[in-house]
């Protein structure tokens, strides 16, 4: 009864998370306009850097260049942003070159390209095999409860790392990681105790 409660409060939880709006959390949307802005401050006296001459490298997931040493656009308040469309989702490494007269600074502005209308429903078919392996193993046994578990922390470990694509903000994203790592680790407890009681 525990189990039950967990994941249907779980799976309410998750359908929040996957009807909230998709911000921008160093994340873009697919076949849109995706500003990438970085800010230069100096922090003596607090005022934006604005004499730096920046430019911007992206890589695609197998290191190919996209963009090599392209300027970015010079802002006020010392912001320099770049626009790109993207028609490709995924992981995309991107380091910002700036020489401020001399003084280089880089910087690591990687981000990840999603498509909304995935996403919405990529949470939600997450839970099928799990929730589909725990209510066998009600019926069946324990070794199908326990994998569900494993397949719980399989897929925390995989939101944590951002293989699958950003909920709106690191918190969920890293809230959820937690959730699935949690419960997939009480399945597997829980199934571990019932197995070796069955043993004795």
């Amino acid at each position: 009864m525990k189990k039950t409660i967990i994941f249907f409060l779980f799976f309410i939880l998750l359908i929040n998370l996957v009807s909230a709006d998709w911000l921008d959390d160093g994340s873009c949307q697919l076949n849109t306009n995706c500003v990438l802005t970085i800010q230069y401050i100096n922090l003596t006296t607090a005022q934006g850097i604005s004499n730096g001459n920046c430019t911007i490298n992206i890589y695609n997931q197998n290191s190919t260049a996209l963009l090599f040493n392209t300027s970015m656009l010079n802002l006020t308040s010392g912001f320099y942003n770049y626009s790109i469309n993207m028609n490709e989702t995924g992981r995309f490494p991107t380091f910002v070159n700036c020489d401020f007269l001399g003084d280089v600074d880089r910087s690591d502005e990687t981000f990840i390209v999603s498509d909304p209308n995935y996403n919405e429903w990529l949470y939600l078919l997450l839970l099928i095999i799990p929730i589909s392996l725990f209510l066998i193993g009600r019926k069946e046994g324990i070794a199908y409860t326990m994998l569900g578990g494993f397949v719980l922390i399989t897929y925390g470990i995989a939101v944590f790392m951002g293989l699958f694509p950003r909920l709106p903000d690191s918190f969920l994203t890293e809230g959820l990681a937690v959730i699935l790592f949690g419960i997939g680790f009480y399945l597997i407890l829980d199934s571990s105790i019932k197995y070796v009681k069955e043993v004795e």
